[in-house]
């Protein structure tokens, strides 16, 4: 199974792992399924036993099943964006709902370099 690592803001992250956000909306899709390693980039400090995870892989979820939508009313529910958030996202081009599941939470959080990465992805 195909995997990929994107860069997730804390507030997004949080949301994933209370359940409130079920939707990861990108510009892009792939073929299913597919699984996504989520690296925390800077920002609000998130903590667990003591550690800082931000700048760590912290979670993976899989994606089994993306929609494609043109209307922002679609992803408002899952993505837990407005309406505007995801039309300035979009920009006009398609948008992709990519439904979470089989969320992991790392015990630990890996470093880059566990996967052979030297430079962190852009947010």
């Amino acid at each position: 199974m195909k995997s990929i690592l994107i860069p997730i803001h804390p507030e997004w992250f949080i949301a994933i792992v209370t359940g409130l956000k079920t939707v990861e909306v990108r510009k892009f899709q792939l073929e299913t399924p597919f699984i996504v390693y989520l690296y925390l980039t800077k920002g609000q400090t998130v903590t667990r036993n003591g550690e800082e995870e931000n700048g760590k892989i912290v979670a993976s979820f899989c994606v089994s099943h993306i929609g494609t939508y043109l209307n922002p009313q679609d992803y408002i529910i899952g993505s837990c964006l407005t309406e505007r958030e995801i039309r300035e996202y979009a920009r006009g081009k398609t948008i992709y709902g990519w439904h979470i599941s089989n969320l992991v939470i790392f015990d630990h959080p890996l470093q880059l370099e566990c996967f052979g990465i030297k430079k962190a992805p852009h947010p």
